[in-house]
């Protein structure tokens, strides 16, 4: 049996402190979180990537609007020839797991640069071919060849660079881009610059080779690869 004076001590509910502060109710933040897309946009090393990347695709959309032109007015191919040409600027692509090795270890500056760089002489001298003979045929193809592999070099770097924004960015500013850390965003960046490559390229290359030949527009297109060697040293991988 437990006595009523010692049953009414454990009922009792226990006193609380008058003195001690009453919490408040926690307050939404009201400051607005800015969206990880913004937060990507606004770092200098992703705008230095996605000018490279935009360039880069545009060298390759070019050929797509006016190669087949070229080599059926040249050499007189037809289109199933001018179709096959394309595997001298594709094969190169193969590389990419021997370039991703370099660029983890090197770097993606210096892989992206050097492979902006690669470009240019072979863009130049796309003007060397000019007519119909064997010579002529092997001379484009192997420039086309060494055009592929510097833009294999090049978008290896850059896309390895895109996720290495992300990293930076969240070790800086950890959960800034969100749960999955802006990868997919990122990505989502480097499509738009495919995109737009696809638009405007074929457009101004078109043009280009209707007046002047794919002569002038290799040199259009490597002086384009000359000035975005400079932000990419500058900015890549900073």
């Amino acid at each position: 049996m437990i006595e009523k004076k010692s049953a009414a001590e454990w009922l009792q509910p226990p006193a609380t402190n008058a003195d001690s502060p009453t919490p408040e109710p926690s307050q939404p933040n009201s400051r607005k979180k800015i969206p990880p897309i913004l937060t990507l946009w606004k770092s200098p090393r992703l705008i230095a990537a996605f000018w490279g990347d935009f360039v880069t695709a545009t060298v390759m959309v070019s050929f797509d609007t006016t190669l087949t032109l070229f080599v059926s007015h040249t050499f007189q191919w037809s289109s199933l020839q001018g179709g096959i040409i394309f595997l001298a600027l594709l094969l190169p692509t193969f590389l990419g797991p021997l370039l991703g090795m370099a660029a983890d270890k090197y770097g993606a500056r210096w892989i992206s640069a050097i492979g902006i760089l690669v470009m240019i002489p072979p863009l130049i001298l796309l003007r060397l071919v000019n007519h119909d003979s064997l010579k002529q045929i092997v001379l484009l193809c192997a420039l086309l060849v060494i055009i592929g592999l510097g833009a294999a070099m090049a978008l290896t770097g850059l896309y390895a660079e895109y996720s290495k924004i992300c990293d930076s960015i969240e070790a800086e500013q950890s959960g800034v881009l969100g749960v999955s850390g802006g990868y997919a965003q990122s990505y989502g960046i480097s499509e738009i610059a495919w995109a737009l490559a696809g638009l405007i390229g074929p457009l101004v290359s078109g043009k280009i080779y209707a007046a002047a030949g794919l002569g002038t527009l290799g040199w259009v297109l490597s002086i384009l690869c000359f000035v975005t060697v400079i932000p990419t040293m500058f900015f890549i991988n900073h």
